[in-house]
């Protein structure tokens, strides 16, 4: 199961109630995993309210994407996985995946405080509408902090690109203060101008990590690598994550960077991830697994893709098999189609 509860109707629920429903898990053999209420100021508190739920429920869990958001919050993440680390010295089973990028990324529209996404994506545009509800977002998202403030944040609307909203192409790879200056109008009210006219199809990125957090968090033996990306609409740009995150950890922070060991982070992509999802056929190159195999060069491997360019392809990687069926060769589709579903087993 899992559950993001920075967004609606998530954001809504009480503890009590995802412990409630966490408990149902159980006797299913379930794993919780939770896009935690906050990752910013609060994020040592989602933290411990993300293991209550797995151990009020005997189940475990894992933390999704960890990070500490915000230049005060920096160095947080220290705190966060002390605290992961004794819940599993008293036998609760917790785990945690990460993203190698200093941003983040979800809907433009997330900047909006909880209040205005009740009723739906609707009743969320029928709000942007209202001139007094605007002036009260503003100051909202300007003053407060006991929500999930995504733009405050970012350090403000400098730290935050629009990478995909199809109605406003001429946006798209620009921050907040360069559109606002090209609609002339202040960077939050060109952002809801932004929402208004791509109606629930926006996406930006926001700039609000610390790439020290990033490899402390990385290192940690808990931690297993995840790209917490979803498929693009065709065509849509997206957070170089989509297409960047396996070669750049192997390039930048194998390699370059010597965060990890190679065996550590291949560790990290395979093995760990496929048991934690029991996953009973993947992860392990060895008699009787899936051959699901990735050959790539440890010297020259690393990601193409940036977030002003997100499809630039990975360098390093020749050929790629699924289920046996080579997939990729010398860095070229083949057509092979050898993907499925997969249900724990």
């Amino acid at each position: 199961m899992t559950s993001g509860l920075i967004y609606p109707p998530g954001v809504y629920s009480t503890s009590e109630e995802v412990e409630e429903i966490a408990r149902g898990l159980k006797d299913r053999q379930g794993l919780y995993l939770s896009h935690m209420r906050n990752e910013s100021s609060e994020v040592v508190k989602s933290v411990g309210e993300t293991i209550a739920a797995a151990e009020k429920a005997g189940i475990p869990g894992q933390v999704l994407h960890h990070k500490a958001c915000g230049r005060k919050n920096f160095g947080k993440v220290r705190e966060t996985l002390a605290l992961l680390e004794k819940a599993r010295e008293r036998g609760v089973d917790m785990t945690v995946d990460q993203y190698p990028y200093a941003a983040s990324s979800t809907t433009l529209r997330s900047i909006l405080p909880p209040w205005v996404h009740e009723g739906g994506l609707e009743k969320l545009m029928e709000r942007l509408r209202d001139p007094a509800l605007r002036e009260r977002m503003k100051k909202e998202i300007l003053t407060t902090e006991n929500w999930e403030n995504m733009l405050m944040s970012s350090g403000g609307p400098e730290g935050v690109m629009v990478v995909y909203s199809p109605e406003t192409p001429q946006f798209e790879g620009k921050k907040l203060p360069e559109i606002g200056e090209a609609m002339e109008r202040d960077p939050l009210e060109a952002a809801f101008e932004v929402i208004l006219a791509n109606h629930g199809s926006d996406t930006a990125c926001y700039f609000m990590l610390n790439d020290e957090d990033v490899k402390y968090v990385m290192r940690h033996p808990l931690v297993m690598v995840a790209s917490d990306t979803i498929p693009s609409a065709p065509g849509a740009k997206c957070h170089p994550r989509t297409n960047g995150t396996f070669p750049r950890v192997l390039g930048k922070y194998v390699r370059e960077e010597k965060v990890l060991s190679l065996e550590e982070a291949v560790r990290k992509m395979s093995g760990f991830p496929a048991t934690r999802l029991g996953l009973a056929k993947k992860g392990f190159v060895k008699a009787g697994m899936d051959a699901d195999l990735v050959l790539f060069n440890p010297d020259t491997v690393i990601d193409g893709a940036t977030f002003e360019s997100p499809f630039g392809e990975p360098k390093g990687i020749s050929h790629v098999f699924v289920a046996g069926k080579l997939a990729m060769k010398n860095g070229g589709f083949t057509g092979a189609t050898a993907g499925k579903v997969l249900r724990k087993s």
